[in-house]
Order: C-alpha cells, then structure tokens, then sequence
C-alpha cells in the first residue's frame, strides 16, 4: 500500500501546480502507511516473541480477558504501543486499565478510575485468562 501510494505521489510529482497539493497529500499517505506499517512489524515480534512463554501473568503482549463487575466481558492484546488496528483491540500499558491489570493473573481482581470534570468512575473487575 505505501509502494503503491509512494507510485501516485511520483505521478504527481510532474503534475501541475495546481496538482501539487495533490502530490503532497500521496507522499504524506505513503510515509504514514510505512510507519504503521513498521509498528505492526514490531507489535507481530513482540507478540511471537512472548507466544513462547507459559507465564500466566499479565505482561505486554499478553492476550488477556477480563470481566467488569457489571458482568460485561472484554478480551484484548495488551501491548507496549498504542496502534489502531480494525477488529482488535489493543491496550497500552500507559492506558489506566493497563496500569491496573500488568503483573496480575488470572482470577486476581483489579479496579481503576478515570476522572472526567469533576466526576470519577471506578471501574472493578477480574482477569479471566491470559495468553
């Protein structure tokens, strides 16, 4: 994809001025579309890396559900960086549910609040499994 983008913006490039912008924008897509690309590279060795463990504590690039108190369940990647990816949801370890789940294990409980104005949440729960 950014081979492909990187093409258009050299298209572009011998464009008109008033093609420029254009040309501007692809070289723009194309040097983002290479650095997300090299986080994902990252993020898959990080988590190949860690499959070979049988540790059962959360540590970055643990695949990890949880159950809130409410009863509602969540499984996510918990990983070092953040990145958007569609249909899989990744925590940081920065993130304050990141910050109240690293180092415990299955079965431990946790809670963390978020602040919002002048109200506070507090989210409780427990870790169910960890990959």
């Amino acid at each position: 994809m950014a081979e492909k983008t990187g093409q258009t913006a050299r298209i572009f490039s011998r464009a008109s001025r008033s093609q420029q912008g254009d040309r501007l924008y692809f070289e723009d897509a194309a040097r983002l579309t290479r650095e997300r690309l090299t986080k994902l590279r990252s993020l898959k060795e990080e988590i190949t890396e860690s499959s070979d463990s049988e540790s059962k504590e959360i540590r970055q690039d643990s695949f990890v559900s949880i159950k809130y108190q409410n009863g509602e369940s969540v499984s996510f990647y918990f990983v070092s960086q953040a990145i958007t990816l569609a249909n899989i949801q990744l925590i940081t370890s920065q993130s304050p549910l990141g910050k109240a789940i690293e180092g415990k294990k299955e079965k431990e409980k946790y809670s963390y609040q978020i602040k919002n104005g002048g109200t506070t949440t507090v989210f409780y729960g427990q870790i169910l499994k960890v990959e």
